[in-house]
């Protein structure tokens, strides 16, 4: 992927995932269910985990599994994003 190895794309996403479980939108967490606040305060990490994992993934030769993880991290995103976005 742009002539970068998936293993590096795969480093550089455990690292945003660090990233993330340290900076999340707690301010939209306030009043909201206990479900959201699950959503806002791991869902943004668990994207990049899972994007992580389906470069390593990808890497290895198993694209079947690359591609579940990557519609999984798409769709993990859609949920923290509906609920972020909904929080106002």
């Amino acid at each position: 992927m742009l002539g970068v190895p998936l293993v590096i794309w795969g480093v550089v996403a455990l690292i945003v995932s660090v990233v993330w479980l340290f900076v999340w939108p707690a301010d939209k967490a306030a009043g909201a269910a206990p479900w959201q606040v699950f959503v806002l305060r791991w869902g943004h990490m668990a994207v990049w985990l899972l994007l992580a994992a389906a470069a390593f993934a990808a890497a290895a030769g198993q694209d079947r599994v690359a591609q579940v993880l990557g519609w999984l991290a798409f769709a993990t995103y859609g949920l923290f994003l509906v609920v972020m976005l909904g929080r106002g």
